[in-house]
């Protein structure tokens, strides 16, 4: 089943489909004959290795021609994103999929990744996240790093714009961390900038030292575009910290590259901060010439515009031209009216609209800019409201919060007289108020008698049905418990019954087991004695042996295990060891196993994250049973494939983990895989040999080192058991 990735979204008539198809059963064996195809795919071999190679209406013609569809879309889907059209990407790499995404991998790896690109320009975020966990996908089974640290890289970018900043801050990490394996010093630097942009607003101390690493890189690289833009990150930083000196400086050698190179883009921005970090270091001239600079640049967006304009009002208060001021404040608010403007810039709009009014003596204004203030405060957070109306008071000196105060007495005044006029009202009522009380009060005493005589008759009904209905609960007790201890015994009985069945089964399977390979051992023993036995003979004989000895012990050791947990005297001994030294005493354990089962055509991986700092917390000896009884357990049910182990780091833990592509599970015998002397598969004409104890075997060790063995399995697809064992740092 094709997952939604390769979903085709070019629908063609099917008249037009089948005219199609004869043509090319017609052409195509001249095509053939004539080493078209071989060309072609030569021309697309070079356009993989030189992206810049030019992509002529040719080759469109000579790959469609040749009924080669999946690289006549491929090329389609090139063509379309270097002309940005990244709709047509996502629709050409789709229809190259439905051909055949198999037959050329590097192409199709490349096409993947430009889908996920172009998902990201149009802002299907959820698509492109699947594409780049597609793309890493393929890498991994190609077992290389080219494209994975490009693909993490843009998984960070994908969270980031959806807002999951944990998801976005781990993969960016995860793909710094691959791009220093393969010393891709671009790569480095970028993945450092884009975890500086996650930080900004998260912790400007961590941000900084992001920006500076990739600051250091892009001056070794002589890189000045990515100096600028870094020198203007750094300086908004100093901004936020309120160290103005330190921006200035940052953001005015960015500010000069910004403006000799004409990077627009940019340059907005940066002259928003510069002027920002001047007018709090109280140079107000020179900020308001790179703010009216950046408001007279055609291309300001609404929310960088209304910016521009509140921190030039804030400059002109500063310089008293109030006037002017109140005019920039205005037009700031009106296009924040007309467009979705935070609202914390809309408050801090009508803050300096009244410390404004406040100036100017404008006390309907003030009133009004005072009520729209407090109520976008309230709706904002009503704790920052408190702190900004504390600061607001703080600043306003007695002269200039006057006209406040004579507003406040005004209104006091209006409202006592008002309390002067309802006082009469409230006496009357309250008279009238007290004369029904106290009727309600002497009402209230009569029925108070009364309720205590009818409670006094009700408890004693109720100490009478309480006695009768204690001993019918107690006969009824007595009746339950009959029927459970009867239910228990008949559980108990099935139990047993169950427990010597599987006993003789096991015991009859014992039989079979161990005469196979004994029988194995003698026979090929035998052999070895005679003269004229060549060396092909013997080697293959010895290897027989070798393979049934190993399958021997196997069988003796399980017995001996499953005896030990049933006499309960099966014990772990939990410390501390080197996780560094047992992966490799189990590589070099297993390292032939596929040999001694007799399946060399199975492919045998090992894919540990490799710690040497890390010690794990458990019992070796008895981690290396579970390692055993789950290798041979893929081995022994894995005709074709591969069997891997490896282990992961999740949640303070290091998670191992044994996938293979065997026959799998089905879904309602996987309850049963745990239980002792089940073995799945048993009527398959012992083609599974085993005593169907291994996995009881290792459930058992892990529970006991507490820890869960967790199966995930699709039948005929493969399976993939795994647990967690919890480890420390060395010192």
């Amino acid at each position: 089943m094709k997952s939604r990735l390769y979903q085709l979204t070019l629908v063609q008539p099917k008249f037009i489909m089948k005219i199609r198809s004869l043509l090319i059963l017609l052409v195509f064996p001249f095509l053939l004959y004539s080493g078209k195809q071989d060309s072609l795919s030569v021309y697309f071999k070079t356009l993989l290795d030189e992206p810049d190679t030019n992509i002529t209406n040719k080759a469109f013609t000579d790959f469609k021609n040749s009924g080669q569809w999946y690289y006549y879309y491929a090329l389609k889907s090139y063509k379309a994103f270097d002309q940005r059209d990244f709709q047509l990407v996502i629709n050409s790499s789709n229809a190259a999929f439905l051909y055949d995404k198999d037959q050329n991998i590097d192409l199709t790896v490349n096409l993947i990744h430009k889908k996920g690109v172009a998902n990201i320009y149009i802002n299907e975020l959820d698509s492109a996240i699947t594409c780049f966990f597609k793309e890493i996908e393929y890498e991994k089974e190609r077992d290389t790093l080219i494209n994975q640290p490009n693909a993490y890289s843009n998984l960070s970018i994908c969270y980031r714009r959806l807002n999951i900043l944990d998801s976005a801050i781990y993969y960016g990490k995860k793909a710094l961390k691959l791009y220093s394996q393969i010393d891709d010093i671009q790569g480095i630097a970028r993945t450092e900038n884009n975890l500086g942009n996650l930080f900004r607003d998260l912790d400007f101390t961590t941000a900084l030292k992001h920006y500076d690493a990739a600051l250091t890189i892009y001056k070794q690289l002589n890189d000045n575009e990515k100096i600028a833009i870094l020198e203007n990150n750094i300086g908004y930083i100093f901004v936020q910290t309120k160290q103005y000196i330190a921006a200035i400086d940052y953001l005015k050698r960015s500010n000069d590259y910004f403006t000799a190179n004409h990077k627009n883009a940019y340059l907005l921005l940066n002259l928003n901060n510069l002027g920002y970090a001047l007018m709090n270091n109280d140079n107000y001239n020179l900020a308001e010439k790179y703010l009216l600079k950046a408001l007279n640049t055609n291309k300001l967006e609404d929310e960088t515009k209304v910016s521009t304009l509140l921190n030039l009002g804030i400059v002109k208060n500063f310089q008293k031209k109030y006037f002017q001021a109140e005019k920039y404040f205005l037009e700031a608010l009106s296009i924040s009216n007309k467009t979705t403007i935070a609202k914390r810039i809309i408050r801090e709009i009508y803050y300096h609209l009244i410390l404004n009014s406040i100036a100017q003596n404008k006390t309907t204004e003030l009133k009004e800019y005072f009520v729209t203030y407090d109520s976008l405060a309230k709706t904002l957070n009503l704790e920052e409201s408190k702190k900004e109306l504390a600061r607001f008071e703080a600043e306003l000196d007695i002269e200039k919060t006057h006209s406040l105060l004579i507003l406040a007495n005004k209104e006091k005044r209006i409202k006592n007289e008002e309390i002067a006029r309802n006082k009469t009202e409230i006496q009357l009522k309250n008279q009238i108020l007290f004369t029904s009380v106290l009727g309600i009060l002497l009402l209230l005493v009569f029925l108070y008698f009364t309720y205590k005589i009818a409670l006094k008759r009700k408890e004693l009904n109720q100490i009478i049905a309480k006695q009768k209905f204690e001993v019918e609960k107690q006969n009824l007790k007595l009746e339950k418990e009959v029927e459970a201890r009867t239910i228990q015994l008949e559980k108990a009985l099935e139990k047993a019954e169950e427990s010597n069945r599987l006993k003789s089964a096991f015991l009859a399977n014992i039989s079979h087991e161990i005469r196979t390979p004994l029988n194995s051992i003698m026979g090929f023993s035998e052999i070895l004695s005679y003269e004229d036995v060549d060396k092909e003979t013997l080697k293959s004989s010895s290897l027989l042996i070798r393979n049934n000895s190993y399958a021997l012990l196997r069988i003796i050791n399980d017995i001996v295990d499953v005896s030990r947990i049933e006499a309960e005297q099966f014990y772990v001994d939990i410390n501390e060891f080197s996780y560094f030294d047992l992966i490799e005493n189990i590589e070099t354990k297993h390292y032939d196993k596929a040999e001694l089962f007799g399946k060399n055509h199975i492919e045998f991986y090992t894919s540990f994250d490799r710690y040497s700092d890390v010690n794990l917390i458990s019992d070796y000896d008895r981690l290396l049973v579970v390692f055993e009884k789950l290798i041979d357990n893929a081995f022994q049910y894995t005709e074709k494939g591969f069997v891997e182990i490896g282990s992961e780091y999740e949640n303070n833990k290091i998670i191992f983990y044994i996938k293979d592509s065997g026959i799998g599970i089905p879904d309602e015998r996987l309850i049963q895989i745990f239980e002792n002397f089940k073995k799945y598969r048993t009527d398959t004409n012992l083609k599974y040999k085993g005593l169907g104890v291994g996995l009881f075997i290792a459930n058992f060790i892990l529970q006991a080192l507490h820890s869960k063995l967790n199966v995930v399995s699709l039948e005929n697809k493969g399976t993939i058991f795994s647990f967690a064992i919890p480890f420390s740092k060395k010192e």
